[in-house]
């Protein structure tokens, strides 16, 4: 019998019911206002047998959404037939955290569920109730709770918006209180209904909310994981002025390879900017896992990696910015949802490191931490907040010397070289 499919690891994005099936009526919330048009939702009969061939075509993690997805009667069922299938496999679901009763956390965790991600705009009732709702903020504290409770893993994520910009150096102490694993930040987009409730809003954009996140790193913090969705170039700046840890994926487009969508009615895609516009309207005709053949969908399969081809050929070229940063192998925005020409993210990154990398400079620095001869010409430190020891090639006479100079920069001229990285570890 002829092989249809590539078994490679995938992932994917399960939008189990339509986005406009909520429990609130989130200011942000991206699926509203059409962005997600499909408003089927599957019977347990044709939702398990779309997931049995998005398993067998190599799906090896999945990632639930909504609206929210405890409104689905059968998500137990979805959760463990992928676990007894793919027992290895990752199963994540991603709420509100309102519906997580003490009952239902515990079929959750009975079920197979390897985490609950719940969403919070704010480490307060105030400033989380304003975009989420009066009362939210305490029911999805509950709802934490109860999935703790039962041995599940709790991560939140927080997206920022213009009610919360002030509140975003508080998300490290938060987390350590309520004992959460990671936590994801993001920056509100103009998409869905944040289109309308923040019409008036001029004075938020995208570089103040990066601004916001850098409040977050801005005081020692726990090291619990945590991921923020932005260009390398920003994380790159996390890690090296404020030791945020961030790991460094490859965030070149995986649509149509690694990653995929699954929309409520069942249809399969590589990703979100393929099957719609900015209104609602359907980009590219998609199949069917529940209705498509095999062979149909192992079709599509392959037009979704020429797809994927034909934005890695435009992911460099369309954008001016790329084109002469050192990231360009690894990360590039996506020509679908952004305008050609810079990146205004990865601009503004480039002036707000060289003004941090001159206020190192004009700082005078002294020697708290003795470093320890490792050669003849070589010393090395010891820093709590870095996993490696950092290496300098100097004795300690001449560190001493170096040191006396007092200011960074006369430091640099005395050296010869950019000392500005190795003093920001």
């Amino acid at each position: 019998m002829k092989q249809f499919f590539c078994m490679t690891e995938k992932r994917f994005f399960w939008e189990i019911v339509p986005g406009t099936r909520c429990n609130l009526t989130c200011g942000t919330c991206y699926a509203a206002e059409n962005a997600r048009p499909d408003k089927r939702i599957l019977n347990w009969d044709n939702i398990k047998k779309a997931q049995d061939k998005a398993i067998d075509i190599g799906m090896t993690s999945v990632e639930i959404l909504g609206g929210e997805p405890l409104l689905y009667p059968q998500l137990d069922k979805f959760i463990s037939n992928f676990k007894n299938r793919n027992p290895l496999g990752f199963c994540g679901v991603v709420s509100n955290g309102i519906l997580v009763t003490p009952e239902k956390a515990k079929i959750l965790k009975n079920s197979g569920l390897d985490q609950l991600t719940v969403s919070l705009d704010g480490t307060t009732p105030d400033i989380n109730d304003k975009n989420r709702g009066m009362g939210s903020f305490d029911k999805a504290i509950q709802g934490i709770n109860n999935a703790r409770n039962t041995g599940l893993g709790v991560t939140i994520a927080y997206t920022v918006n213009p009610y919360n910009i002030c509140d975003t150096k508080n998300i490290f102490p938060f987390a350590q209180t309520y004992g959460l694993e990671a936590i994801g930040i993001q920056v509100a987009e103009m998409v869905g209904r944040a289109k309308k409730t923040f019409a008036k809003e001029t004075q938020f954009n995208r570089t103040v909310g990066l601004n916001a996140i850098i409040n977050t790193y801005d005081i020692p913090h726990q090291s619990i994981y945590s991921e923020v969705n932005t260009r390398l170039t920003f994380k790159k700046l996390l890690n090296r002025f404020y030791n945020a840890g961030m790991e460094l994926p490859n965030l070149r487009c995986d649509g149509g390879t690694e990653t995929f969508m699954v929309s409520s009615g069942g249809e399969f895609l590589p990703c979100s900017q393929y099957a719609y516009g900015p209104k609602g309207e359907i980009r590219n005709p998609s199949v069917n896992l529940v209705t498509d053949s095999p062979f149909t969908i192992s079709r599509a399969s392959e037009e979704y990696l020429e797809f994927n081809n034909s934005m890695a050929g435009l992911e460099v070229k369309n954008f001016s910015t790329c084109q002469t940063c050192d990231n360009q192998e690894s990360c590039a925005p996506c020509p679908l949802a952004n305008p050609a020409g810079i990146v205004p993210e990865c601009e503004w990154v480039k002036t707000k490191t060289e003004t941090l990398n001159n206020m190192v400079r004009e700082s005078t620095v002294a020697l708290k931490i003795e470093p320890e001869q490792i050669g003849e010409s070589e010393i090395s430190f010891k820093v709590e907040t870095q996993k490696e020891l950092i290496t300098l090639s100097m004795d300690r006479l001449s560190l001493g010397d170096m040191i006396n100079l007092g200011q960074v920069k006369n430091m640099e001229e005395w050296a010869g070289t950019d000392l500005v990285p190795t003093l920001c570890q």
